[in-house]
């Protein structure tokens, strides 16, 4: 369905939260379930979920007390938060496309990373432990370089040829879930930053899972 066919439903008809009702619809519509997305489906999903949250939220504070108005507030930056970490995953499977960035409703910041094709150093560890629950580690990079946004986060049982990803980091610290107990694995990490640069990959951290 493109822009013109569809039909916005908004209860509120200006103001910021219009405004953000309206943006997060044209992004779902424009990302949820169409194949070139596909690779951050999971971003879309968290943003819907959040999204519907927030238009509950919207609607208890309408003859809400200050606290339903601070509920929704806090709703309104958890949806700001989601988009912001999914136009970031969606600028990083762009393959430096602008279009593709666009056709989801997000823009490219022209004043971006200067030198946005030399590659950020690759990070240095921190350190990586294991997490309360059983099956989680949780870790951080010493420092964030300038221009980045976060952390690219891979995992690996050790001998296996292959990582699997896990949903990228706001900052330096990071976590892995689902782990299987008692098994050695290695994590490895990267900068991501706008217009799709990246570092090289870390050296991988080999950890014993408990």
């Amino acid at each position: 369905m493109s822009i013109d066919e569809m039909e916005l439903q908004l209860d509120f008809k200006e103001g910021p939260d219009a405004k953000l009702v309206s943006r997060t619809q044209i992004i779902l519509i424009r990302t949820k379930g169409v194949p070139a997305y596909l690779p951050v489906a999971g971003g879309v999903a968290t943003v819907e979920g959040y999204y519907n949250d927030y238009l509950v939220a919207m609607s208890a504070a309408i003859d809400g007390g200050p606290e339903a108005k601070t509920a929704r507030d806090e709703k309104r930056q958890t949806l700001e938060e989601g988009l912001a970490k999914l136009g970031d995953a969606i600028i990083l499977n762009s393959g430096g496309d602008p279009l593709y960035v666009a056709k989801a409703n997000f823009k490219l910041r022209s004043n971006g990373v200067v030198n946005s094709r030399v590659p950020f150093e690759a990070p240095l560890w921190k350190n990586l432990e294991r997490g309360i629950l059983t099956g989680t580690l949780k870790g951080s990079v010493k420092s964030m370089p300038s221009g980045a946004r976060g952390l690219l986060v891979e995992w690996r049982t050790v001998g296996s040829p292959h990582y699997l990803p896990v949903p990228p980091t706001n900052g330096k610290r990071l976590q892995v879930v689902d782990l299987m107990p008692n098994t050695k694995v290695e994590v490895r990490v990267r900068y991501f930053g706008s217009f799709g640069r990246l570092s090289n990959w870390s050296i991988p951290f080999p950890i014993d899972v408990v």
